[in-house]
Parts: structure tokens; C-alpha cells; sequence
């Protein structure tokens, strides 16, 4: 069971991918998807085996995660504190 948590959060950073690249090319209303299903994935891949397909899963959906949501904080927070 634990071995299938693996392979859907890999299957989860694959959606997360292709929404990814819908969002750069000018589809903004799959940022919300992409936002969630990072972070959903990464928690799934948190509580699977141990092995190959958890690192997987970690470390893409975790690139997402800090790409769409920490990253832009951190930007909008330090570097454009100023109108």
C-alpha cells in the first residue's frame, strides 16, 4: 500500500508538470491547481516507502511547492516592500 502513496505522488508531480507549463504559457488559472496538488503530493510522498519513488516524490513536488508558493513570498516580502 504504502509503495502505491509512492507512485501517486510521483503521478501527482507528472499533473504538476503539465500545469506547470499551461501556467508559463499564459493559462493563469492553473496556478491554484499546481499550488495544491504540489503540496498534496509532497504529504502523500511523506507517508510513503521509503525508496526510489518517495525521493521522486519529494524532491519534484517539493521544487513545486517552493517554486509557486515560497519563492513569491519570499520575493514580495523582502524585494518589493516598496511602491
Amino acid at each position: 500500500m504504502k509503495k502505491k502513496t509512492a507512485i501517486l505522488s510521483i503521478v501527482l508531480f507528472g499533473i504538476n508538470i503539465i500545469f506547470c507549463l499551461l501556467t508559463l504559457i499564459g493559462y493563469d488559472e492553473f496556478l491554484l491547481p499546481v499550488a495544491i496538488l504540489s503540496f498534496t503530493g509532497f504529504l502523500v510522498a511523506l507517508f510513503s516507502k521509503k525508496g526510489r519513488y518517495r525521493n521522486i516524490g519529494l524532491m519534484g513536488n517539493l521544487g513545486i511547492v517552493f517554486m509557486t508558493l515560497i519563492l513569491p513570498f519570499i520575493v514580495t516580502v523582502f524585494f518589493w516592500n516598496s511602491p
